[in-house]
């Protein structure tokens, strides 16, 4: 987006996947709390945002901050080492 391409290809699994991106601060915090707290004792805990975004969120709204009019194409598959091209289907 940043170089100015007209497309930018996402595949399809990994656009769908929901990624969140802690604020380091918040994440210090979390690990300090648990750390210096019995409160974490035997726990497992993901430090991050409720309902986090997909990817395809995440292009949108940079496509949003960069004020890109590109096209996102979804349903890629990557060239693998056998040589093979890709196939994409446009969203």
């Amino acid at each position: 987006m940043s170089a100015h391409n007209s497309v930018v290809m996402l595949d399809e699994a990994w656009a769908a996947w929901r990624t969140t991106y802690g604020f380091v601060d918040d994440v210090a915090d979390a690990i300090k709390t648990v750390a210096l707290t019995d409160l974490g004792v035997g726990e497992t805990f993901n430090v991050g945002e409720a309902g986090a975004p997909t990817h395809r969120v995440w292009a949108a709204r940079f496509a949003e901050a960069l004020g890109w009019q590109g096209e996102v194409v979804e349903n890629v598959i990557f060239p693998r080492k056998s040589g093979r091209g890709y196939a994409a289907r446009r969203s």
